[in-house]
């Protein structure tokens, strides 16, 4: 070749510095005729060097063929870095180049380690390369289309096939077309240049069309109960490698919670910023940031005007609340994430404040309430309610059964809160205090008191099922002193009711089975202008199928001492009663 450009106005962009030449070439010169070539030749260890090649292109060898102006190259081969390939093609030193070549399998690894490049990124996949050169002489045209062959990762998310065309006009490198097909569906397409220099310079545009959100999503732990749908997206992005500054609009407008935001990327670290997901009536709003290097991120979400009816709750209200998070982005999933926030719920009148951390995977509440309308929850209710609680669990288990929970709850009215369904009950309007336990399964009441009324056992709720939400088993010890008898919530009661009343046993049961089992000590009772001895001592029973049972004497036992017995089965009329 430097024979040949011997005879050339200019030198060739392509250089062969070294190699050997074996071969028989006739060179005819006819005064100021072009001059022409005759023969073939075979070249060994040759080297070529290119402007925009990071290193010289080692052992080529292949077959030349000289015709007129005409250089024809054959089987050829050569290795550039640990890439190899294979060419062939015409030098018309008249037209220009004519070659077409295919490099070999190589891997990102490999294009990385070439161009000492280190993408922002991880990357891992093998692809294939279809090169062809053509062009005039001092400004040749390398076009490179760039295919893969099995599965490429970007980061974390897999693409069943990703494809370029690459267009070289030193000192440019230009990305004609782009694609990246997800796994998952969707697709990525853009176009860009890269411009060779100390640094090279990129400007890429990329737009994403119904990208798989979901699927993407759970590589970074989006619970299984939260829905992205596709997702759309548009990218400019500039700049050094690996020093890249860019831009990204997305928008999930079909998901459970249709969202939008804008992706800004500096400094190897994409800022999150004008994030907006419509949630429940409301708006959550977030920013926060996310390093490239070590994968770590950090952000804070603002909720408002999220309606509590939209949420499940069952009541009207609105909750407005802030939080402050930060984590790992690897596959630990939710136990990666530290943080803390704050909420407040106004509904039924009154307030819920609630204040929450979560570290390590443990997560803890403390819930407050105050001034809480009863009758908000149902038109049968009256008075107020206050609480506070904690609440604690971990992110393995986000259900019911894996919440742990202590606290105090305060019905202002008491057994009255129930008045509106048995007015008696507003005889004894006395604040009721519970002090109460969640264990993941049961309702644990440590004690509850209400004028002069004590409870403790458990509550099993029902929580599955056509009757849920509802009570699945109730085991309660009570007892009582002092008990305003009036107070009692017999329906129909024509018959005023008085005196004060003992008593303690045990509730056991579901709401279908229920039994109880206790003793019962009245004092001053009287039915209307009926007066009986004081004090009335026995038994209260009840259970299915058994039934009721009450037997109350007199405790001096006199042989006509007064007495109260009721004894009734299920079926119906089954009743004895005696007074």
């Amino acid at each position: 070749m430097p024979l040949v450009e011997s005879f050339l106005e200019g030198p060739l962009p392509v250089q062969f510095p070294s190699g050997h030449v074996s071969g028989n070439v006739n060179v005819v010169l006819e005064g100021k005729e072009p001059i022409t070539y005759t023969g073939t030749a075979r070249v060994e260890e040759g080297t070529v060097v290119a402007e925009g090649l990071p290193e010289p292109v080692q052992d080529l060898q292949g077959d030349v063929r000289f015709k007129d102006r005409v250089i024809g190259f054959e089987n050829v081969t050569a290795r550039l870095g640990e890439l190899t390939a294979k060419a062939g093609g015409d030098l018309d030193l008249d037209q220009g180049y004519d070659f077409k070549g295919q490099v070999n399998a190589f891997t990102v690894a490999q294009i990385s380690e070439l161009f000492a490049v280190e993408s922002p990124v991880a990357a891992a996949g093998t692809f294939l390369a279809n090169v062809t050169m053509t062009g005039p002489l001092a400004k040749p045209v390398l076009t490179t289309e760039l295919l893969s062959q099995d599965t490429v990762t970007l980061d974390q998310v897999p693409f069943s096939d990703l494809r370029a065309e690459f267009v070289l006009k030193a000192p440019k490198l230009e990305i004609a077309s782009f694609q990246a097909i997800p796994q998952d569906g969707g697709s990525i397409t853009g176009n860009g240049v890269f411009t060779f220099g100390e640094p090279g310079q990129l400007s890429l545009s990329l737009a994403g069309d119904r990208l798989p959100g979901d699927a993407i999503g759970r590589l970074y732990g989006l619970p299984e109960t939260l829905v992205l749908g596709p997702v759309f997206a548009e990218a400019e992005v500039s700049g050094p490698v690996e020093q890249l500054t860019g831009n990204l609009r997305w928008r999930a407008p079909s998901g459970t919670y249709p969202a939008q935001g804008t992706v800004a990327l500096a400094n190897n670290t994409l800022r999150f910023t004008d994030t907006f997901v419509q949630v429940a009536g409301g708006t959550v709003a977030g920013q926060g940031s996310l390093t490239l290097a070590d994968r770590r991120w950090e952000s804070t979400v603002r909720a408002t005007g999220l309606r509590l009816d939209q949420l499940g709750a069952g009541v009207a209200g609105t909750v407005n609340g802030e939080g402050q998070f930060a984590g790992v982005l690897d596959n630990s999933g939710l136990r990666s994430i530290q943080g803390q926030g704050v909420a407040q719920a106004a509904l039924a009148g009154g307030v819920v404040n609630t204040r929450a951390s979560l570290i390590q995977g443990q997560w803890t509440a403390d819930v407050q309430s105050n001034d809480l309308q009863m009758a908000a929850f149902s038109p049968n209710l009256q008075g107020t309610g206050r609480g506070q609680f904690r609440l604690s669990g971990t992110t393995d288990d986000l259900s019911l059964a894996g919440v742990r929970g202590q606290g105090q709850l305060v019905l202002s009215d008491g057994l009255a809160t129930a008045a509106p369904l048995a007015p008696q009950l507003a005889a004894v309007q006395e604040p009721l205090t519970a002090d109460l336990a969640w264990n993941g399964r049961t309702v644990v009441v440590q004690q509850a008191s209400t004028a002069g009324l004590r409870a403790n056992g458990t509550i099993t709720p029902l929580l599955s099922g056509p009757a849920a939400p509802g009570i699945a088993n109730l085991d309660l010890n009570l007892s009582g002193d002092d008990f305003n008898l009036a107070a009692l919530p017999i329906p129909n009661q024509v018959i005023p009711v008085a005196g004060t009343g003992d008593f303690s046993g045990r509730l056991l049961g579901s709401p279908s089975t229920l039994a109880f089992d206790g003793t019962a000590n009245l004092n001053g009772l009287a039915l209307g202008e009926l007066a009986f001895a004081s004090p009335l001592t026995g038994p209260v029973r009840y259970s299915r199928p058994n039934g009721l049972l009450v037997d109350l004497r007199e405790t001096h036992q006199r042989p006509e001492g007064d007495r109260i017995y009721v004894s009734s089965r299920e079926a119906d009329r089954d009743l004895v009663f005696l007074v």
